[in-house]
């Protein structure tokens, strides 16, 4: 396991259930999904993959919304209203594995150069891709990022215990890792224990949906 540790800042957040449609609402804390992709978009290598242990919410839920003006598909505009978080602050927990799908992954396994690329794109402030929390149109871009210590520092549910957030989108599973090749939605049932959310991998989830293909991408 190649591990790593970093804290995200941000303005806004907006981290959707996107299976039924709902992106313009958000959940309370990240998904799996969107931290995936945040990992992704700092640093992404056909050969690894990202795998996110866990994430400590470190600032009080902040609820707002926002209007966006769309282009219909018909013509003209429509209004669209988004709930998003404010003032968010994360620190996260992942590692590196291997991706046996990538045709070259032995040749690439070097995690001497993968693990102090990801830190340099971090210290820049991501890579060649913008990283953001969550779905775009809400403006969920434009994050501050640094190394820290997981557990570092006060957080505003330290000392808080348990707390059941209810039945979570997880992820989407892919078809080229997925039995039987089909895209499927995972949900689960996660718990926050001081501020902490500990991940289970995608295989862990109790619930796992199959998905048209066309389904968008998880935020």
């Amino acid at each position: 396991m190649f591990g790593v540790e970093f804290e995200v800042r941000g303005k806004a957040a907006l981290f959707s259930e996107p299976v039924t449609g709902r992106d313009k609402t958000t959940y309370k804390v990240p998904t799996y999904g969107s931290l995936k992709g945040l990992c992704d978009n700092i640093y992404w290598k056909p050969s690894i993959t990202w795998v996110i242990d866990a994430v400590r919410v470190m600032n009080s839920f902040d609820i707002g919304s926002t209007s966006v003006k769309t282009v219909k598909r018909s013509g003209g505009r429509d209004l669209m209203i988004y709930t998003f978080l404010r003032d968010v602050r994360y620190q996260i927990r992942a590692h590196i594995e291997w991706n046996n799908h990538c045709g070259y992954v032995e040749e690439d396994k070097n995690i001497g150069k993968h693990l102090p690329m990801f830190l340099k794109a971090l210290e820049v402030g991501g890579g060649r891709m913008q990283p953001y929390l969550g779905v775009k149109a809400c403006g969920c871009g434009f994050v501050d990022l640094q190394q820290c210590e997981f557990g570092e520092g006060n957080g505003a549910f330290d000392y808080t215990g348990d707390i059941d957030l209810g039945f979570m989108f997880h992820s989407f599973g892919y078809p080229a890792s997925t039995p039987g090749g089909k895209m499927v939605a995972r949900f689960w049932m996660p718990k926050m224990t001081d501020g902490v959310i500990n991940f289970c991998r995608g295989e862990e989830c109790p619930v796992v949906i199959p998905i048209n293909a066309r389904s968008k991408k998880s935020q």
